[in-house]
């Protein structure tokens, strides 16, 4: 008869569905060798991003949660009599299996693009009115005589300029992570179901949110 596979025990799988792919119309499960990998980009999010400017960034955590990461992972011990399929042979094979939650995943993708937009408007917002102060400061130098300045009002103004140019940077950056963000968990998703809609979606965030490779800001960081 057909096995029943729990979350809490360790099975050994048939090999005739060693390799299969289960529909459930929302959720995918399927089977992938286990892999360690060196490198965790939410970390690298976490320690590269302010904590201030965290709730503002791409969700990579929740949508990774989303393809079965951290819930609805079952460790499952596939045979070796996988040997005959092509597998490894003479010893067991490790495998996982991962509920992927589609609708969730692209509700958090969408709300990501919406905060990372709104706070990039904000920001761009803030850094226009600085350019504008700066601006108005050095017209009144220009227009009063050197006699009349205060000997610090020079350094002043070379201080808010570093200070601006600084604040685009971080902002250039921050954005250029996001953009990293959403293309590695796209690519994660593709391969978690085997779908192909990573090369899609960037070209439409490229397209429809140029500010997530910096916008204007370079202008706006050499006015």
């Amino acid at each position: 008869g057909t096995p029943t596979y729990r979350a809490s025990e360790h099975t050994f799988l048939p090999a005739a569905i060693a390799a299969s792919k289960l529909d459930d119309s929302n959720n995918y499960l399927y089977l992938k060798q286990r892999r360690y990998p060196t490198m965790k980009f939410g970390r690298t999010l976490q320690d590269r991003i302010s904590e201030g400017w965290a709730p503002h960034s791409v969700n990579y955590k929740g949508m990774k949660r989303a393809l079965g990461d951290y819930a609805s992972v079952q460790d499952l011990k596939v045979s070796a009599e996988l040997k005959s399929e092509g597998g490894v042979s003479g010893e067991t094979q490790c495998a996982r299996v991962y509920s992927v939650d589609r609708d969730k995943f692209f509700h958090i993708y969408e709300e990501s693009k919406d905060r990372i937009r709104r706070f990039y408007l904000e920001r761009e917002a803030w850094a226009k009115g600085r350019v504008w102060d700066i601006r108005q400061q050095v017209d009144a130098l220009r227009e009063s005589p050197p006699s009349s300045w205060s000997p610090s009002a020079p350094d002043s103004l070379e201080e808010l300029v570093a200070g601006l140019q600084h604040e685009i940077d971080t902002l250039t950056e921050f954005l250029e992570l996001n953009l990293t963000g959403f293309s590695k968990i796209l690519k994660k998703y593709d391969k978690r179901t085997g779908s192909s809609i990573r090369e899609e979606k960037m070209l439409e965030l490229r397209k429809n949110h140029p500010y997530l490779e910096g916008g204007g800001l370079a202008e706006l960081k050499e006015e």
